[in-house]
């Protein structure tokens, strides 16, 4: 295989007088980018078949809990414990479906993420005759797999925690979600609700109020490394604002 080049000779006049041409065997280079290309689509549909089987195994382990809890059907505290773990199993799993779905295998779009994942904590949580408003300003930024993990799971424990304490005589309520870069190299994550607060929802639960509060922190303070703070806001209800900083090959791209 030969690659050429031809580039025209001209006189002082500017016109063409003749041409020199180069030839040269790129047999040798073609072979070697053709090994590389087939080695990174080898690599690409391995990575593929492992986020599926992780999905899939995911979704075993959550069937199986499943069964668990119908052995059980008269112990309504260890059905919940069923219930909130298999929440916490779907956030993972959402991640590993959606890397499994887009064309980059090591990141993904965490509005595509959070905006599914809220709806569907949303719909598997609403009591019935409540309604509560959803409002997710999350901004179209792609993130690598380890920082979407723990970001899903915030959300899922805050929003499934809003959604079972924060109305609790059947009032509609507003959940705000906004995901953001708050200055270059960083970025923020705002929770809120209008309920009730989080004295009440302590109160209500020592699962959600004191473990799964302890797991927020415990992933925005020591996983993700941020700063995280718990306070209501100014009209009441449940805040939390974690910020935490990017790694250095995400800042300045989306």
């Amino acid at each position: 295989l030969l690659a050429w080049w031809c580039q025209a000779v001209r006189d002082h006049q500017g016109r063409v007088t003749g041409t020199i041409s180069t030839a040269r065997d790129i047999t040798d280079q073609r072979a070697d980018e053709n090994r590389i290309i087939q080695a990174l689509r080898e690599k690409e549909t391995l990575l593929r078949e492992v986020y599926h089987r992780t999905k899939n195994t995911l979704q075993v382990i959550q069937g199986l809990l499943t069964l668990q809890a119908g052995a059980h059907p008269d112990n309504p505290d260890f059905l919940e414990l069923v219930r909130i773990t298999e929440m916490r199993i779907r956030a993972i799993s959402l991640v590993h479906q959606m890397l499994y779905r887009v064309q980059d295998l090591s990141r993904v779009s965490i509005k595509e993420y959070g905006e599914e994942l809220a709806t569907l904590i949303l719909h598997a949580n609403t009591k019935n005759g409540t309604k509560v408003h959803l409002d997710c300003r999350i901004a179209d930024i792609v993130l690598p797999i380890d920082l979407v993990v723990p970001l899903g799971l915030i959300i899922n424990e805050l929003l499934t925690n809003s959604l079972k304490y924060a109305w609790p005589h059947g009032q509609d309520g507003q959940v705000t979600i906004l995901i953001q870069r708050k200055k270059p190299g960083w970025l923020e994550l705002s929770y809120q609700d209008d309920g009730e607060g989080l004295a009440s929802q302590r109160k209500s639960s020592d699962e959600m109020g004191g473990l799964g509060l302890k797991l927020v922190r415990s992933l925005g303070e020591q996983q993700l490394q941020g700063s995280l703070v718990m306070e209501p806001p100014p009209g009441g209800g449940f805040g939390m604002l974690l910020v935490f900083a990017l790694p250095e090959e995400e800042i300045g791209g989306d």
